[in-house]
């Protein structure tokens, strides 16, 4: 708020015979319903965003006051599906199921049906995409699916997964640790990927010794073979 608007709020404060901190409340009523208005702007012209979204809710406006439910409902869905499946591993409960909910205002219980819905949906989808990469020897492919795979895990705890071939998933593992250095995050692949600590310490081993590289598998790359 600039110099003169703060002269012309100061003038009828006093004028009004307004204490301060009543004088606090209509200043930000006023801003609440000016960033309300750019808000719906937004909205009608399909430029409204999730970021403009939380930055009107961090400026003390209602969100549902120009936005619908559904609306709400839906920018947190893209969200949620975003951050399971952009293979950051930047996925954390309290934001999502509690932070953002909040600031949405949303139903906790609506919201969490669309986490655990979108978690258990990708996590089978995505174990079938890391599987993929590895038997193109696509490093970069495999690291990002097992991050989302890792997401998916924070978000609904299922324990370890499920997969005939168990060459496989010490290849998926070995890769992964072969370009990731977070051992908080490698330690929760290997709970994804049920492998037990002795023989989570003997591929490491093996990466670390350069005798671990990146190959085809025997598997047929047909999209049955996943299943």
């Amino acid at each position: 708020m600039n110099a003169d608007r703060m002269a012309k709020i100061e003038e009828v404060k006093q004028s009004l015979g307004l204490d301060q901190a009543t004088a606090d409340k209509v200043i930000k009523a006023v801003q609440s319903k000016r960033v309300a208005g750019t808000m719906e702007m937004f909205r009608k012209s399909g430029e409204l965003t999730l970021d403009k979204v939380l930055e009107a809710a961090s400026d003390g406006v209602d969100v549902s006051d120009f936005m619908g439910e559904d609306s709400r409902m839906g920018l947190y869905r893209t969200e949620v599906e975003r951050l399971l499946s952009n293979g950051e591993c930047a996925y954390e409960n309290d934001k999502v199921r509690v932070e953002l909910v909040e600031k949405l205002k949303l139903a906790e219980k609506k919201a969490n049906d669309v986490v655990n819905a979108a978690a258990t949906e990708r996590r089978r989808l995505t174990l079938v995409q890391a599987v993929s990469g590895l038997r193109q020897k696509n490093a970069s492919e495999v690291v990002r699916s097992l991050n989302n795979l890792v997401c998916c895990e924070r978000a609904v705890p299922e324990g370890p997964v499920v997969w005939k071939e168990q060459e496989e998933i010490k290849d998926l593992f070995c890769a992964f640790v072969g370009a990731e250095k977070d051992e908080a995050k490698v330690g929760e692949l290997q709970a994804v990927l049920g492998l037990g600590d002795a023989e989570a310490k003997d591929l490491k081993e093996m990466v670390d010794s350069g005798k671990f590289k990146l190959a085809a598998t025997t598997a047929s790359g047909s999209p049955d073979a996943f299943f």
